[in-house]
């Protein structure tokens, strides 16, 4: 009696591509205030600060609109948008891409009381970080007059029934001008955005003070709409202690068991739903939608959280409980808690936040050693090169950058690689030598891989069960298997989705040749080892364009 094993080794399309030496991608510098840009961005300037402060560069033409919202009282509020062009690229030869990224922005509380000023506002923020860049601006203002601090971005008690109706309006907005916003500039003048678009993978949120508060909150509730958020100074819940906005938070959300309307149609303590951490943590009502329409359990966007421990305006408290829940969850943020005080490190990562997209993963980064009093998990230290990801059905890879140090890794956003409670993986890290090292994922499909050092590759495989072949061809939608059978050296072929009713499989050994062709009927068939010695060889199927292949090892 013979018995086969079958070990499944796989292979890859690598793609080779030549950069310039001052391409470094992969990290933030909090010291010189650089980001080492990716080197896979739209175009060569993208993510790159240069020499100096270019200040504020957006469009003289902008776009101004907007929203009346009627409230259950049938009062009316009016949610005033702005979009700006920032076309900051030095070099004017340079082509407007087809695709726009979008950041979009709310303001603090702010003394402004024209709606220029309060515009202005929300976006001052954007204008701090000189980076060269090509972005669609989008700000809001909800009153004309007055300071402007009617909702902190949230709601207001309507008919003793808290209301989040400012975030869900600005979310609405938000939707309608990633569909029509460069049009809509370019029909103000900006011709070369006519024929444009936003990139729906590459929309941002950035907020400071009450602007951060509502950064946490349109946030983190809608990650099918940010790639990342900023949130700086802000409240991430208004359980306290909240300072002199405690008795304005109790009268918008209640003391305690208030309910609200949640965007799942549920109602929910609303001193709940307005606390970020319980969101995070506890919310379970919403199933979201990746990119390709496949429902998924709930992760928020990638946070970047700044605070100052000496804010005597926003207390700290907040963000320190959200960073928490974010860090034990091994969800995807960065915390730079500074010693300065409510307005100080403000100014949007615009370059760093432009690093991100929504159909790309990223990595939580956990027990980081080259973390600091101040700065956790700031990417100064240990990163990741996003341009180096692979993520498929069932191979994962990934480029750390930095040069000391180690930290745990948990893959997130993940668009192709498949994570379920439970499953077994093995990993290697820099090539893939020998068996690798175990590891299974956790309750809620976070893998986590531990001690990484910096600068470190890291390759993932699932365990496949024996006698399954999962193509990494062209065509992700099919797949090869091969079935041993204990009694006779017979191996069955499956071609899986590709159902055609006649295929055929050929089979090769390492030189290239062809040793046995096999008729699928249906997709199936059955290859013969007879004597053929323990060795890897290859399987191919080949029907119309599409092309599959997969390495085998045989073992007597």
């Amino acid at each position: 009696m013979k018995m086969f094993n079958l070990l499944f080794i796989n292979t890859l399309l690598i793609f080779s591509i030549s950069f310039s030496q001052t391409c470094i991608g992969g990290k933030w510098d909090i010291t010189s205030n650089i980001w080492f840009r990716d080197c896979t961005t739209y175009d060569q300037y993208d993510g790159r600060y240069i020499d100096g402060s270019l200040g504020r560069a957006y469009s003289a033409t902008t776009v101004t609109g907007d929203t009346v919202i009627t409230l259950a009282d049938n009062s009316t509020q009016t949610i005033y948008w702005r979009l700006y062009w920032y076309n900051n690229i030095p070099d004017n030869t340079l082509p407007v891409p087809d695709s726009i990224p979008l950041m979009a922005g709310v303001h603090c509380w702010t003394d402004y009381t024209t709606l220029d000023q309060l515009f202005e506002s929300g976006n001052t923020y954007l204008g701090n970080a000189p980076a060269a860049m090509r972005v669609i601006s989008l700000t809001f203002s909800i009153n004309i007059s007055g300071n402007n601090s009617g909702t902190w971005w949230w709601g207001s008690n309507i008919s003793g029934v808290p209301t989040p109706w400012a975030e869900e309006a600005v979310i609405r907005i938000i939707r309608q001008r990633t569909t029509d916003a460069c049009q809509l500039l370019a029909n103000a003048g900006n011709t070369e955005l006519n024929g444009k678009q936003v990139d729906v993978n590459r929309v941002y949120l950035r907020g400071h003070s009450m602007g951060g508060t509502g950064a946490y909150r349109l946030g983190i509730k809608f990650p099918d709409i940010f790639a990342a958020i900023q949130c700086h100074a802000g409240f991430a819940d208004f359980k306290g202690p909240c300072g002199a906005f405690t008795d304005g938070f109790n009268t918008k959300v209640g003391i305690s068991g208030e309910q609200c309307h949640g965007i799942d149609g549920n109602q929910y303590v609303a001193r709940d739903y307005t606390d970020m951490s319980w969101f995070v943590r506890d919310h379970k009502g919403v199933s979201w939608e990746n990119m390709t329409g496949h429902v998924r359990a709930y992760e928020p966007p990638y946070v970047c959280m700044i605070h100052g421990t000496s804010d005597d305006a926003v207390n700290i408290a907040s963000a320190d409980r959200i960073h928490s829940v974010l860090d034990s969850l091994k969800y995807g943020c960065t915390y730079y808690r500074h010693t300065g005080e409510h307005s100080d490190a403000n100014g949007t990562r615009t370059s760093w936040m432009l690093n991100f997209r929504k159909n790309q993963s990223y990595l939580a980064l956990t027990n980081n050693s080259t973390n600091t009093a101040t700065g956790f998990n700031y990417l100064d230290g240990i990163g990741w090169r996003p341009s180096s990801i692979v993520d498929q059905a069932d191979y994962y890879e990934v480029q750390l950058t930095g040069t000391s140090g180690t930290v745990d890794i948990t893959p997130r956003r993940l668009q192709q690689f498949i994570i379920t409670p439970g499953k077994a993986f093995h990993y290697w890290i820099g090539t893939k030598n020998g068996e690798g090292t175990a590891v299974t994922a956790d309750e809620n499909s976070a893998l986590t891989i531990t001690g990484v050092a910096a600068g470190s590759k890291i390759i993932i495989e699932p365990d496949i069960p024996s006698g399954t072949l999962i193509s990494k061809g062209i065509e992700h939608d099919a797949w090869l298997s091969a079935k041993p059978n204990p009694f006779n050296p017979e191996v069955t072929i499956s071609a899986g989705a590709l159902r055609v009713s006649l295929l055929q499989a050929a089979v090769y050994d390492l030189s290239g040749r062809r040793i046995a062709t096999i008729p699928l009927r249906n997709g199936l068939g059955t290859w013969n080892a007879g004597n053929r010695p323990s060795g890897i060889y290859c399987v191919r199927v080949q029907a119309g364009t599409r092309n599959l292949s997969q390495r085998i090892s045989l073992m007597r």
